[in-house]
């Protein structure tokens, strides 16, 4: 695309119906914010993402580990990154192994550790270590994640707010479906 605008440039690659070649082409650019929309493409191969992993601008390694073609190897890789915003793209990304979203569930920046409760791919025990969190965001990411785990670990019909919300305030990630809990809650709100 010799002579087009950055904004054209951007626009190719965020193109849904991108080409590969004009994908692979664009991941040199010069400018940041076409590398970047190269790596959110989720056209874009994974040789180009394994490459645009390694680029020297974090919002680039960040939109790798966004996008959920990108392989788990590199998303391990980049959960170790030094900038706190690739930890968060690898967090929030569902192809993150599970052992690798553990571990960021410790990460000092608690944008990380929000991100982490909100990934449905996370375990429940990790989400039962967010629950106590130091600070509210992460607290309030596990509130939001809860009902749709509660639902499927203890058997409660996902629409039983009543029970939902009384499991909630419990250790529900330790509780099996027969836990007393659990049968006061569904005897309080039974399901429909």
């Amino acid at each position: 695309m010799p002579g087009a605008s950055a904004d054209s440039r951007t626009a190719a690659a965020e193109d849904k119906a991108a080409s590969l070649d004009v994908l692979e082409r664009l991941a040199g650019d010069r400018v940041v914010r076409v590398r970047s929309a190269v790596a959110r493409n989720r056209r874009t191969s994974q040789d180009v993402l394994v490459s645009l992993a390694e680029d020297e601008d974090s919002e680039v390694r960040w939109s790798v580990a966004s996008n959920p073609n990108t392989p788990p190897a590199v998303l391990v890789s980049l959960a170790g990154d030094d900038d706190h915003r690739p930890r968060a793209g690898a967090a929030s990304n569902k192809s993150t192994p599970v052992e690798t979203l553990t571990t960021l569930a410790g990460d000092r920046n608690s944008e990380v550790r929000r991100r982490v409760a909100g990934n449905p791919s996370t375990l429940t025990e990790t989400l039962g270590l967010l629950a106590g969190d130091e600070r509210a965001d992460v607290r309030t990411a596990v509130s939001v994640a809860a009902p749709g785990r509660i639902a499927v670990a203890l058997g409660v019909d996902v629409d039983n707010t009543g029970a939902i919300d009384l499991l909630r305030d419990e250790a529900w990630w330790t509780m099996g479906p027969d836990d007393p809990a659990v049968v006061v809650a569904l005897a309080v709100s039974p399901n429909a």
